[in-house]
């Protein structure tokens, strides 16, 4: 039996990683409150019960947990990263990207950063620089294809339709059943007047929501098919120049995607004369010890 000096943050923190190991979650839990309680200035066991909290389902708590964090060490970059992630699935986009941007200056080679980055500037409306961002995760990793995807959907906002497909395309051929971007594409292939092949794209869509009982977005398809061929036929009939051509449908813009995590920042165990755990390497994004 370990007995533990009930002020001794340190310890209480290690033992935390140590349940952790074991996979005994509610225990760890414990263990880091006690570590936090004991030593509110301890950011490593601050960010770790965050961790723990978001693995639970706890989202309102880990933020805190988090935040706790990175006001002891702004600079500490997995719990700035966490935090932006929580802050991004609640909406609250300008935070979220000043945190993004400050883990990419920590972390220059994070591609998830970028890629989180870019999404939410995507989300905020900031369309150019999403698609710098973008293009750098691109660079880090070019085989990740909600990365591209999103990056399509940015270029897709700015009108870019070429490279916009071209994005899409990329994305479809790491992620063939990727639906967003059946359908993205045949928006764009029919921006670009390439009817046929824009009506067989969004064809494949509609079979890959409906597959997936996604039955708002195949009657949005469904709408939008019937608008086109309704399109397609009145300009079939037209028999003089002086007729405009029906204005395209109206779409909805483009939904960018949740990009999920590769892996998670490591943070190191605190060392103390009783005990030096074995560090662990959790999952990064909405992370699982």
């Amino acid at each position: 039996t370990i007995r533990l000096d009930p002020d001794y943050g340190k310890a209480y923190y290690n033992m935390g990683l140590i349940l952790v190991e074991q996979d005994q979650i509610g225990p760890a839990t414990t263990a880091l409150r006690q570590a936090v309680r004991t030593q509110p200035k301890l950011e490593k066991a601050h960010y770790q019960l965050g961790v723990l909290l978001v693995e639970q389902g706890e989202k309102s708590a880990a933020e805190e947990s988090f935040r706790e964090a990175v006001k002891v060490d702004p600079n500490l970059a997995p719990a700035q990263y966490q935090l932006a992630v929580i802050l991004f699935e609640k909406g609250e986009l300008a935070e979220a990207i000043t945190r993004f941007r400050l883990v990419t200056e920590l972390e220059p080679e994070n591609v998830d950063a970028y890629r989180q980055l870019g999404a939410a500037l995507t989300a905020n409306g900031e369309y150019a620089e999403a698609v710098t961002t973008l293009k750098l995760a691109v660079q880090l990793d070019p085989y990740h294809a909600l990365t591209h995807y999103n990056l399509g959907v940015a270029l897709q906002q700015q009108e870019q339709y070429e490279e916009a497909m071209a994005e899409y395309q990329q994305a479809l051929s790491l992620s063939p059943a990727l639906a967003e971007g059946h359908y993205n594409l045949g928006v764009v292939l029919e921006k670009s007047q390439q009817r046929e092949e824009a009506l067989s794209s969004l064809v494949k869509a509609r079979e890959l929501f409906a597959f997936a009982g996604n039955e708002e977005k195949v009657t949005e398809v469904d709408e939008y098919i019937k608008q086109l061929e309704a399109q397609e036929k009145l300009v079939d009939t037209q028999e003089t120049p002086e007729v405009d051509s029906p204005e395209i449908p109206h779409m909805k813009s483009p939904e960018i995607l949740e990009v999920e995590s590769q892996e998670t920042p490591k943070v190191e165990s605190t060392e103390t004369e009783h005990m030096e755990p074995e560090k662990s390497e959790p999952d990064r994004g909405i992370p699982k010890l």
